[in-house]
């Protein structure tokens, strides 16, 4: 890098010491991106280095939203100390172990983070759930204390004691993880995977891909409630004397015991459709109330209210058996599920049609993108290419071009 000012910026290591970073990272602005952007722009080699800092603060679930103002410093300071600590051990072999993964490095700044989640989950004012990375490739169980990570889908059972009880596909046995009774843990799963959760009182989870999870050991007496991004479908273990809660972004779910689908990502459209029972949804902006019957999708409006309409709730679900129906199923919506589930972006050649293109049959969700593109490939005829996070769509059917008489 040339000689200046910022000659300091070598390496991404010193990135890491440097608190304006930092706090970049920790809690972007217009005036740092503008910055930082400014200083890209000028020295070619910073971006690289940048991108090896993110990585190593992504390996650290490090979150970079909504973190409390004074909780900031103690995790700069955690940070900073986990890179000097690094740096010592560096040389150190570390067992690789390719079915589970435990991180201890990590432990107080995760404990700071299960802090900050307990304060929001605790607090019965509205607050925004964290967003944790979720493009990696495994399922994350993240307690105060440690991190652990499974490569395939997992099936979790939570006993009356607080353990974790955890089937991975992996290995073929049960994993026991002891949770924190007084804070509580937050289950990440990343795009292409799934997990099922059963909560300590009996209820029923299905949580689907790019989802985040959190939820106690244990519930109290009189209430239970649970925080989720992303996609779920739920059945209730019916306890009339402590009513059900699910918050989310923009809304929460009040109910006794009932079997219904949320889907509440950010930045999509927002639903819930309901399989059986009753539901009482409140948007958190209005203070409005709406419920919900059986066979109905409830879906938030921009203006923060709620539209109904009556479906069919099994085109809802299926994804919890891990395919989906397609009945004349328009191509262009089939990749454009599979690009969210993926966390994909799609583009069509400059001679792709996809307009007049249908599938019918099932639609597998696999851990392998390749199996499942190749489907949809047999099913549309069409073909595709993988470059990174890009998939290229192209149709097989020849395109009638209109010619001069």
């Amino acid at each position: 890098m040339t000689s200046n000012k910022y000659s300091f910026y070598k390496t991404h290591s010193e990135l890491l010491r440097d608190k304006k970073y930092l706090l970049w990272r920790l809690s972007p602005s217009r005036e740092s991106d503008d910055y930082w952007n400014s200083l890209i722009q000028q020295y070619s080699d910073l971006q690289k280095e940048i991108d090896l800092a993110d990585d190593y603060l992504k390996r650290k679930s490090f979150p970079k939203k909504y973190i409390r103002v004074d909780k900031k410093e103690k995790i700069l300071q955690e940070i900073l100390f986990s890179v000097r600590q690094n740096r010592k051990n560096k040389e150190r072999k570390i067992n690789r172990i390719t079915r589970l993964i435990s991180y201890g490095a990590a432990a107080s700044i995760l404990l700071l983070i299960g802090m900050f989640i307990y304060q929001m989950y605790q607090s019965d004012q509205p607050g925004q759930i964290s967003v944790y990375q979720l493009n990696t490739e495994n399922i994350r169980f993240v307690t105060p204390d440690k991190t652990t990570l499974f490569e395939k889908n997992i099936s979790i059972r939570i006993d009356e004691m607080g353990t974790a009880k955890i089937m991975d596909e992996n290995m073929g046995g049960e994993y026991e993880i002891a949770m924190d009774k007084k804070s509580p843990t937050t289950l990440i799963v990343p795009y292409g995977k799934r997990t099922t959760v059963t909560l300590s009182d009996g209820t029923r989870i299905w949580l689907n891909s790019g989802s985040t999870l959190v939820f106690p050991s244990k519930f109290e007496e009189n209430k239970r409630k649970i925080s989720v991004t992303g996609e779920m479908y739920i059945e209730v273990a019916k306890n009339e004397k402590a009513p059900f809660f699910v918050e989310t972004f923009n809304f929460c779910v009040k109910v006794l015991g009932t079997k219904f689908c949320i889907s509440a990502y950010e930045k999509r459209p927002q639903s819930v459709v309901l399989v059986e029972g009753k539901v009482n949804l409140t948007a958190k902006e209005t203070g409005v109330d709406f419920l919900l019957e059986p066979n109905e999708m409830a879906l938030l409006n921009n203006n923060h209210s709620f539209s109904k309409s009556q479906v069919d709730v099994s085109q809802y679900i299926t994804w919890t058996k891990g395919y989906i129906i397609l009945n004349e199923t328009p191509v262009e919506d089939v990749l454009n599920y599979i690009a969210r589930y993926y966390n994909l972006s799609l583009k069509c050649t400059n001679a792709t049609n996809l307009k007049d293109l249908t599938c019918n049959g099932k639609l597998y969700l696999s851990d392998d993108l390749d199996n499942v593109m190749k489907s949809i490939a047999l099913l549309s005829n069409t073909t595709y290419k993988k470059e990174n996070k890009t998939i290229y769509i192209t149709n097989n059917k020849k395109i009638k071009r209109k010619t001069n008489p």
